[in-house]
């Protein structure tokens, strides 16, 4: 009965060594676009990866101000009136693990004063930011991803007619498939 079961341990060892998982960098772009939800009251849990958003409003996209592929957007129903607050969220799926980086450029436009974002990702406070377009933030976001659903969370405070936008990128391995081991 010991053989047998050495037997076993020793093939399923040989198995593991013989096939080795195949990773590849891969790239996620993270930008906005109409694809984001927005509302314009805070709700308890609006940042959290659990939080049904389905309801939210497609936000409105700008013409003319963009930081790279990021497209200014803003809560379509208040553009008029100022000063107001949004809150924006979008969802990102990182399909593999090891996130090697992880970069965001955050601004926002109105020819007058910038408004202020506060940016949350998977729940957890970021940073809060004042910049404009023409010089946007750069926030390292790799600590707070995580492999999976990911969730980016905006509360925008606007001093007047304003929109932001965010644009950046993640790079992580991504197992692709598993291969044999070249030395067997």
């Amino acid at each position: 009965m010991r053989y047998l079961i050495n037997g076993i341990l020793i093939s399923f060892l040989a198995l593991a060594i013989s096939s080795t998982a195949v990773c590849e960098i891969t790239k996620l772009s993270i930008n906005t676009d109409i694809a984001w939800k927005s509302i314009d009251f805070e709700q308890e849990g609006w940042t959290s990866e659990g939080y049904d958003d389905s309801w939210w409003e497609t936000v409105q996209g700008f013409d003319g101000h963009a930081i790279d592929q990021g497209i200014e957007i803003w809560y379509p129903a208040n553009a008029q009136t100022m000063p107001h607050t949004a809150y924006f969220r979008n969802t990102y799926e990182i399909e593999g693990s090891n996130i090697l980086s992880g970069k965001i450029y955050v601004g926002s436009y109105d020819g007058g004063e910038p408004a202020t974002i506060e940016l949350y990702i998977n729940n957890n406070p970021i940073e809060k930011i004042t910049k404009e377009f023409n010089s946007p933030a750069e926030v390292d976001i790799t600590s707070y991803l995580k492999p999976g659903r990911n969730v980016i969370a905006a509360k925008v405070i606007a001093p007047d007619e304003v929109g932001w936008a965010l644009s950046g990128l993640v790079r992580y391995n991504k197992i692709t498939a598993t291969s044999p081991n070249p030395a067997s």
